[in-house]
């Protein structure tokens, strides 16, 4: 979920640069949601690359729970725990909610995707 109204005021309510980043997040990430799970199968290290990315931004986006979920991902990489498999099912569900939802903004705002 996208709270839009937290993402602006971080942004000083300049909806330009905030479709901008939308725009950006939608056209990089779109279909991550799978190539991450695969990258975590694998164990491959790029997947935290990644989930870092996304934690960085996605609170900018007003998603904050996917900033949550991907925070919570990094930290267990960090103190290297295991991240167990509802945590990553968790991330990509919501992973794809706010893709579907950026979707859903552009398309009502006019800025093609």
């Amino acid at each position: 979920m996208i709270n839009q109204k937290l993402a602006l005021s971080m942004l000083m309510n300049n909806q330009t640069i905030y479709y901008k980043l939308l725009k950006r997040f939608y056209e990089k990430y779109k279909d991550h949601p799978e190539i991450l799970r695969n990258l975590f199968k694998t164990n491959d290290a790029s997947f935290y690359r990644i989930v870092h990315d996304i934690k960085g931004i996605s609170l900018n986006l007003g998603a904050t729970k996917l900033f949550e979920l991907s925070d919570l991902i990094n930290s267990l990489y960090i103190q290297e725990e295991k991240i167990e498999e509802m945590i990553l099912d968790n991330f990509i569900k919501e992973f794809n909610v706010v893709n579907k939802e950026i979707y859903k903004i552009l398309k009502e705002s006019q800025n093609e995707i």
